[in-house]
């Protein structure tokens, strides 16, 4: 994808969370689908949904807001309740505030990852 404002390629940007950007406060909530099983049991929960304020690299100037969701859903690829997630990363803010810069499914729903594991973990404190 082309970002619409730079004509750079967008996949090869870079997100980074700045806590130096107003707003910044990364917001998450875990929380657990009796419906899924994930690979570990014993974590609390199988469903991460989430957003962050930051900025991208390679010279895009500007707030970003990444919004994403993520499930773990096990090991068996292809499964409709296996791993899965979301993201995407809009402009907020200024004239463009809201517009779309870069998306895993224009659609906005969770897609089966083809590849890869998602992984729940306990928190370690």
């Amino acid at each position: 994808m082309i970002d619409p404002y730079t004509g750079k390629t967008v996949f090869d940007v870079k997100f980074k969370t700045d806590p130096d950007v107003p707003g910044a406060m990364t917001q998450n909530t875990c929380y657990n689908d009796p419906g899924i099983v994930p690979d570990d049991p014993s974590v609390q929960f199988n469903r991460m949904v989430g957003s962050t304020v930051g900025t991208l690299d390679k010279g895009l100037q500007g707030v970003y807001r990444a919004e994403y969701a993520f499930r773990d859903g096990g090991k068996v690829l292809g499964d409709p309740n296996g791993d899965a997630g979301f993201w995407k990363i809009s402009v907020l803010g200024g004239p463009h505030d809201g517009a779309l810069i870069a998306t895993s499914d224009p659609s906005g729903e969770l897609r089966l990852l083809s590849k890869g594991n998602q992984k729940a973990k306990p928190n370690p404190w």
